[in-house]
């Protein structure tokens, strides 16, 4: 039990690593965390949410294009076309975040 505790409190502070990592646009420090953790974006993406956002959405509300970028390249072309995230730029009035790019670039891959 004392170890199931400690790998969710591990968890947890990752998740808000990952987070402040998006938010303040550190794509190498989102990058050392995954690494040093062995985690791989697509593994964690749909359990990981900031602010209530999944990460992409959360890149994008902060203007934080590379990471948005990082992650979008991250994940499966086909997670990615079906996700969303480009109606939900363009009805929340991020229409114009460079990651809406890096998303339509891998959902035609």
């Amino acid at each position: 039990m004392i170890c199931l505790k400690f790998l969710w409190g591990s968890l947890s502070q990752i998740a808000q690593s990952i987070c402040s990592y998006i938010a303040a646009n550190d794509k190498n420090s989102l990058r050392k965390t995954l690494s040093d953790s062995k985690i791989r974006i697509k593994n964690v993406y749909d359990g990981v949410s900031c602010d209530g956002l999944p990460m992409v959405r959360f890149a994008i509300k902060h203007n934080a294009a590379e990471t948005g970028e990082f992650i979008v390249k991250q994940l499966p072309s086909s997670q990615v076309a079906s996700s969303g995230d480009i109606e939900w730029a363009q009805s929340n009035g991020f229409a114009s975040s460079a990651v809406i790019e890096a998303i339509k670039a891998r959902s035609a891959s």
